[in-house]
């Protein structure tokens, strides 16, 4: 049986996550920016509008999923090197809470 604050992600629903104390990691912010990407329908959006002329006889990903992961690791970086954009994000409060957790 689940606990009340465990969840299901909407974006992987194998993935479960429980905030029951303890430490966010990195990667678990990144599930957040994830899970917030699926929540206001940004993923359905850019998997029905985003095309490339790729010609390629055989994939593993797709162009949206593709482009979702660049987007990811562009946010990610960035948080990560550049001061400002720290600074910036910090002040949206999820990310914040993440950041207070993992000290």
């Amino acid at each position: 049986m689940d606990i009340l604050n465990s969840y299901a992600l909407e974006s992987n629903n194998k993935i479960k996550i429980n905030f029951n104390g303890g430490y966010l990691s990195s990667n678990a912010g990144l599930l957040l920016i994830k899970e917030f990407a699926a929540k206001i329908g940004f993923v359905k959006l850019v998997k029905k509008l985003f095309r490339t002329n790729d010609t390629a006889l055989l994939r593993f990903h797709m162009d949206a999923d593709n482009l979702m992961q660049l987007i990811y690791q562009h946010l990610w970086l960035h948080s990560q090197l550049c001061p400002v954009f720290g600074i910036v994000w910090m002040k949206i409060p999820l990310f914040s809470l993440t950041k207070l957790m993992q000290k």
